[in-house]
């Protein structure tokens, strides 16, 4: 449809709504009234009183089709060509996609009504509501001053009507130029639009059923088991205070893959790393660049998100240069010095990135002697790390020994970005390294700036 006659149309239809009376109806094809409900309603056969039978009830509706790529005129199987103009004569093309999912070219397609410009196709009206919505609510309970630093806390809570409600409190702190962060790790059972995400084994690498429904999975750290990589379990719940994870989920969190955490809305197969040094541009990859708002939400709270690789630089750029303000008052570390380089260096790299993350806190049971970590409190403004280990193939493992945390950063199809702390003296800097997307671990929010 030329964009000329596209116009036309909706003007002539426009004209007919408001010549009539806001809560009027339209019956095309025969004068029997709108079926309740109807603006406008389109018939070719009038039934006759007696004879049962109802004909085209329906108002008139866009086709719904599959929109599997952006820059492409294609709606499921059907790809119309670019040969003769065809794209171009088919501007002003609008349809009702049922998409839910990442399009093929890596951008991700909510479902709702786009419209073809002659090269990509567009939103109509704001279709992104559904990824914004979230059922789960927020109640902030406001800031104070510790210490010179601004820490706060909300709960954040949901109830399905079937299973238990949650009911869950985190802490948070500003940590200056890196942002607001929680300070506890996350521990929701539910994602933004109230799925209970199940507890499995790691998923595959596609986080996709092989129809291609989207993978959800959680698990629970190895709380104090003793069995060599015991099995991911539901190991407790918040209603038997008998279970070991009970006495200690505010503090250990649960873990998630990487297709969980970031709730399926990162699409990228390219390396999302940050490509150089602060005060260099961004690189066309990062998220920051190709994701629609420049974050990704995943499952964190309203109003926070899942911070990118180039966003957990900042914070340990933060947390070294402010050592003293981070760790105990009884034994403080030092401030020390950020070298720009450690911004792309790969694997480990810093001198006391880990030491002022670390909670003092050994986890319960853990079997490794905890000597370098020296954080304050979650409630006090220090970020508080306990070493809960992570879950891959099923089984808990590394627990008391390390803690791994997800970026929203991709790698490439199979892998993504993460941070890994660990329990040696040797070893207190921080591994900014890739890891498999199927495998558990824990996660951190950042507030989304204003």
């Amino acid at each position: 449809m030329k964009l000329r006659t596209f116009i036309r149309l909706h003007i002539s239809i426009l004209c007919v709504c408001f010549a009539i009376p806001l809560t009027g109806q339209v019956t095309i094809g025969t004068d029997e009234s709108a079926v309740a409900g109807a603006l406008l309603q389109l018939k070719n056969i009038q039934v006759p009183s007696g004879q049962g039978g109802v004909n085209a009830t329906k108002g008139l509706l866009l086709p719904r089709v599959t929109l599997k790529f952006i820059d492409s005129l294609t709606m499921g199987d059907n790809q119309i060509s670019k040969a003769n103009d065809l794209w171009e004569k088919h501007i002003g093309l609008t349809v009702y996609s049922i998409s839910d999912n990442c399009s093929t070219n890596e951008y991700y397609l909510f479902p709702g009504v786009y419209t073809w410009n002659g090269r990509a196709w567009r939103p109509l009206w704001e279709t992104d509501k559904a990824k914004r919505t979230d059922v789960r609510n927020i109640i902030d309970h406001g800031t104070k001053v510790v210490d010179g630093r601004t820490v706060g806390s909300f709960t954040m809570t949901y109830n399905d009507g079937i299973n238990p409600a949650e009911h869950e409190t985190y802490a948070y702190a500003d940590f200056g130029n890196a942002g607001v962060w929680m300070t506890e790790n996350l521990r929701t059972h539910y994602s933004p639009n109230g799925l209970k995400i199940p507890i499995t084994a790691s998923t595959n690498y596609s986080g996709h059923t092989s129809d291609g429904k989207k993978i959800y999975t959680l698990g629970y750290p190895n709380y104090g088991d003793q069995t060599a990589n015991p099995p991911i379990n539901d190991k407790g719940n918040a209603k038997d205070s008998t279970k070991v994870y009970h006495v200690h989920r505010q503090k250990y969190g649960l873990l998630y893959d990487w297709y969980t955490a970031t709730n399926h809305y990162n699409c990228s197969k390219s390396n999302q790393k940050q490509a150089d040094v602060a005060g260099k541009p961004i690189g066309k990859d990062e998220v920051e660049v190709r994701a629609e708002e420049g974050y990704i939400k995943g499952i964190c709270p309203d109003g926070w998100h899942l911070p990118s690789d180039r966003e957990w630089n900042m914070l340990e750029q933060h947390l070294v240069e402010n050592a003293r303000g981070v760790t105990r008052k009884s034994s403080p570390t030092p401030n020390g010095i950020w070298s720009p380089i450690w911004d792309v260096t790969e694997q480990w790299r810093g001198k006391i990135n880990a030491l002022v993350m670390k909670s003092v806190t050994e986890v319960s049971n853990s079997v490794y002697p905890l000597t370098t970590a020296n954080s304050k409190t979650a409630e006090t403004g220090g970020f508080d790390i306990y070493l809960v280990g992570f879950a891959v193939s099923g089984t808990s493992q590394y627990y008391g020994h390390a803690a791994n945390f997800w970026t929203s950063s991709s790698v490439d199809r199979n892998q993504s970005w993460s941070r890994h702390l660990d329990y040696r003296k040797e070893y207190i800097g921080s591994n900014r390294k890739n890891y498999p997307r199927n495998e558990l671990f824990s996660l951190r929010c950042k507030k989304n700036e204003k």
